[in-house]
């Protein structure tokens, strides 16, 4: 016999039906959101295509892992090129920064849209993205008249991936931070050091440390961590220290400050489904 759907999905379902009828294009980055949001408008029979911006604050392996989990899906995708560097305000990382890099990819996004025909646009936003991003998120989104399903539908991150587990689906990726967060508040972003970044995760991979994060404070390196990582990160300390410092960096340090994609992978409350509403030296 086959398992009754909960009502949220039920919701949802009905939401994304109304949203994409006619073709529409779905901002697509692999989390949670955007894969629950593109499974069921994949479901709907309806054109959609999965747009996934390819931008200088993005990791290019994250990107390019979007794009073949849409592939997976089975929905027709496109990487977006977007230089939000030409945007002062986000060059220049001041506070706000977000919102006009939200509305220059989703400004381009629209313009890729319509050179198909399609003017539906949704994203996967959640309720409850962090206060910052949400307002700013909003803000740009709601100008350009994008729609977010899950966000309309009361949904919370926990929820999204419980409602990947309901259809048998598996969980979208854990995303890193925006690469401008990992400089301090009105510290211009230099692409020669997004670059570096880039190289310095890699290298952590490389010592088997996903998950953790490399922030940037002139020559000291943070590494950012979960606590059940902080064993694994002092084992490779010097492997970290040397590989850093080879980079460039005078400087490593180890933060196990509790970080929001940590509280992201916390048990969704299942019972909600069913309303109707230091390394270095």
């Amino acid at each position: 016999m086959e398992k009754q759907k909960s009502k949220l999905l039920q919701k949802l379902e009905a939401k994304v039906k109304e949203l994409v009828y006619g073709g529409a294009c779905i901002a697509f980055s692999g989390d949670d959101g955007s894969v629950l949001l593109l499974r069921l408008a994949v479901e709907t029979k309806a054109r959609v295509i999965a747009v996934t911006f390819q931008t200088p604050l993005v990791l290019e392996h994250e990107s390019l892992a979007a794009q073949q989990r849409a592939k997976a899906l089975g929905a027709q995708s496109a990487l977006l090129p977007v230089d939000v560097l030409r945007d002062a305000h986000v060059a220049s990382n001041a506070p706000g920064r977000f919102y006009y890099c939200e509305r220059m990819q989703f400004e381009a996004l629209a313009s890729f849209a319509a050179s198909y025909g399609i003017f539906n646009i949704c994203d996967g936003s959640c309720v409850d993205t962090a206060d910052e991003e949400r307002q700013d998120r909003a803000r740009a989104l709601r100008e350009l008249g994008v729609r977010s399903p899950l966000l309309e539908c009361g949904v919370t991150h926990a929820q999204a991936r419980q409602l990947l587990q309901e259809l048998g689906e598996a969980p979208g990726a854990v995303l890193s931070p925006s690469l401008a967060k990992r400089f301090p508040l009105d510290t211009p972003v230099e692409r020669a050091e997004l670059k570096l970044i880039e190289e310095g995760e890699r290298l952590l991979r490389g010592l088997r440390l996903e998950g953790c994060f490399l922030y940037l404070h002139g020559n000291l390196a943070r590494i950012v961590a979960r606590r059940d990582q902080a064993a694994g990160v002092l084992a490779s300390a010097q492997d970290c220290v040397d590989g850093l410092k080879a980079l460039g960096f005078t400087h490593v340090t180890l933060d196990l400050e509790l970080q929001p994609c940590e509280e992201a992978g916390e048990e969704p409350d299942t019972a909600a489904l069913d309303q109707t509403s230091g390394v270095g030296e």
